[in-house]
């Protein structure tokens, strides 16, 4: 037992002189031994690699002595602190599409297979591969005729693939296949043209607008991608970044909500926090707030009827509203018609009112003695905002 604890003393010793830094699966920078294991006669570039225990596992990808490796068994216990493995050096990263997106999985590729009977390998028939990759979500989601580049000249096609041999391991067998015109051959990427998405963010308030100072405007976007041709709308947004281009201007919050704190002209930029290139601008001039100043017209159905109503006639009165002799759209009013102290209540008719007209009849005239009704138009929204028309009910003669 003393024999035993001298030795696990003496290796953790050696473990922190010689181990070299590693970092497993990107996010675990360690220190591991490594020990070459002889297999000149296959030419395959295997070693052993002893880390602190529980850290790597089969299909762990390590970086370690200027290069990559993959863990391709089961780590078995080291004395008690360590565990002890086999990995195989990576030989490439293949580039696959999946849902749009460009996803590199490190793999190796052989031209040969292990003969589990006799324990040799064999060459593969000339124009197929075995390519091993580690199991995971990404690696999960290739499928049968999924193709792809390990150089400018050469595609592959996969034709099967085995899950069962090894835990955490896919070993894949593929097939030479056509190079195609939608294949990126520079950076070794099939399907690139039809498969990758394309994302685009718009601001919807427009390309250029005015806005008040010491107001606020919401801005609207829209984030979609396309795959080859179909457009998806996302939803909800991802995380944006906003900016503005003179603060002293306009001040953008992490929400999109502007505030105008000076006048001139400003830029403000929304752009994807994860997709630098799905952007978009907008340009605001911003203005001074100008004083309001509202009107109501009003225009009669008859040539004469902003003066007076013949009798047995209907005339229609319409109200617009105006602001700095710029129409208002969408205004609603209230009508009241008052009469003079003579006219008599049958002497006319409201035959009809909506929210921006009314319709008046004149049922008789008061002769030698004029009938006249006053027509009150008010701004529903404010009812500050007023006219009044004196109309006289006037007979044929």
């Amino acid at each position: 037992m003393d024999m035993l604890d001298s030795m696990e003393r003496m290796f953790d010793d050696y473990f922190n002189r010689y181990g070299q830094p590693v970092d497993i699966d990107s996010n675990k920078k360690i220190k591991a031994i490594f020990k070459e294991i002889d297999d000149r006669t296959n030419s395959i570039d295997n070693k052993y690699i002893i880390t602190p225990k529980d850290i790597i596992n089969q299909g762990s990808v390590i970086e370690g002595l200027g290069c990559q490796w993959l863990t391709i068994e089961k780590p078995v216990l080291y004395y008690k602190n360590y565990d002890k493995s086999i990995i195989r050096k990576i030989t490439t990263i293949l580039k696959f599409v999946i849902d749009g997106e460009v996803v590199e999985i490190p793999s190796i590729i052989d031209t040969k297979i292990l003969d589990i009977q006799t324990n040799q390998y064999m060459s593969l028939v000339d124009g197929q591969v075995l390519v091993t990759f580690p199991k995971n979500k990404n690696s999960l989601m290739l499928d049968l005729d999924k193709r792809f580049l390990t150089d400018p000249q050469t595609v592959w096609k996969f034709t099967g693939f085995d899950y069962f041999s090894k835990d955490s391991l896919i070993i894949a067998y593929a097939k030479r296949d056509l190079m195609g015109e939608d294949d990126d051959k520079v950076n070794l990427i099939a399907n690139y043209k039809t498969k990758i998405a394309i994302y685009k963010l718009e601001i919807l308030n427009g390309d250029s607008i005015e806005a008040y100072i010491n107001k606020s405007i919401q801005l609207n976007l829209q984030y979609s991608k396309t795959i080859n041709k179909e457009t998806t709308t996302i939803t909800p947004l991802p995380e944006m970044i906003y900016t503005s281009s003179d603060m002293n201007i306009a001040q953008i919050n992490s929400d999109g909500l502007i505030n105008f704190v000076g006048t001139g002209s400003v830029t403000i930029t929304a752009t994807a926090k994860d997709n630098p290139s799905a952007t978009d601008s907008i340009i605001i001039n911003v203005i001074a707030t100008v004083a309001h100043n509202y009107t109501i017209n009003l225009t009669a159905s008859t040539t004469t009827g902003l003066s007076k109503i013949t009798s047995g006639t209907t005339c229609t009165y319409t109200a617009k509203l105006f602001d700095n002799g710029t129409e208002i759209q969408g205004a609603l009013f209230d009508f009241v018609v008052d009469k003079t102290t003579n006219t008599p209540t049958n002497a006319f008719n409201v035959v009809n009112t909506t929210n921006n007209s009314i319709d008046i009849k004149c049922i008789k005239d008061g002769g030698t003695t004029p009938y006249y009704i006053i027509l009150n138009t008010y701004w529903k929204d404010n009812h500050d905002f007023n006219s009044s028309l004196k109309i006289r009910l006037k007979s044929l003669l």
